[in-house]
Order: structure tokens, then C-alpha cells, then sequence
């Protein structure tokens, strides 16, 4: 969900200039620490737009119905990978969860989204553009069927 007016004004510098500009002064380096706060500070603006999604009567019924199921499962002590298994055991539930929250989203429009939401515009992006990494690693025939 990258900003079109952004990717055209970049399509127009040079390569060298941005060799000489150089990354970093595209974007300043942030710690580690900087960006697990961040994402700590998103938790609770995304449990909200969760919450609103579902209470919401234009989010429709069969993403609410599908998303619940995916949370339900998530919260079950089943899972597809063992949560004791170190690193992959919580890798199937934030996938899945990702992919929730995807169809809840996608389920009204991107104004109703910010009506929605708390945060930034740019926070909205960041939160949307990792529910559409966790979709991408769906197979094509479960995707289709979940993002009808």
C-alpha cells in the first residue's frame, strides 16, 4: 500500500544522485528497540480496529464469520505447529492472524478503514501492508477463496 504520488516522485531521480545521497538519507537508521516500540505502540490501535471491524455493519458478515474462525483456531491449544516447538510453533498462529485480520479488512473500503482506525494514515499502511505479507504466504487456491 505504498503512496503512488511517492513512487512517482522517486521514478524521476537519478541513480546517481541517489548514490550520492546515499540510503541513509533517505530514511534514517533506527534501533532495534525504536521499532519493537513502535510495533508495541500499534497493538493496541490494531486490537481496536479489530474490534470495530467486527461490531461494524458494513465489515460483511461471512469475513466476520471467516476471521472469527481463524481467531478461534489461534486461540485453541490445536494447532498444525506445535507452540512448543522454539521459533515454529508460534509461526502458523501469527500467519493465521495476519490473514484475520486481512479479510476483515478488506471486507469495506479504505475511508471506512480510517473512519476506523486510531492512528496515522502512515501507521494504517504499515499495519495493512504486513495483513497482505501474511496473505501472500496463503496458497493461491485458500487466498482466492478468503479474499472473495
Amino acid at each position: 500500500m505504498a503512496d503512488p504520488t511517492m513512487a512517482r516522485s522517486l521514478e524521476h531521480v537519478a541513480a546517481d544522485e541517489v548514490e550520492v545521497l546515499g540510503p541513509s538519507t533517505l530514511a534514517p537508521r533506527r534501533s532495534a528497540r525504536d521499532i519493537v516500540t513502535e510495533i508495541v505502540l500499534l497493538l493496541p490501535n490494531v486490537a481496536r480496529l479489530v474490534y470495530r471491524l467486527l461490531r461494524d455493519r458494513r465489515t460483511p458478515i461471512r469475513r466476520k464469520v471467516l476471521a472469527a474462525g481463524i481467531l478461534a483456531y489461534i486461540i485453541s491449544p490445536i494447532d498444525v505447529i506445535p507452540d512448543l516447538i522454539p521459533g515454529l510453533g508460534f509461526l502458523d498462529d501469527a500467519i493465521l492472524a495476519t490473514v484475520a485480520l486481512h479479510v476483515l479488512a478488506r471486507g469495506i473500503g479504505r475511508g471506512e478503514l480510517m473512519e476506523l482506525w486510531d492512528g496515522s494514515e502512515d501507521a494504517l499502511d504499515l499495519v495493512l501492508s504486513v495483513f497482505e505479507w501474511g496473505m501472500d504466504l496463503v496458497p493461491e487456491p485458500i487466498r482466492s477463496f478468503l479474499d472473495r
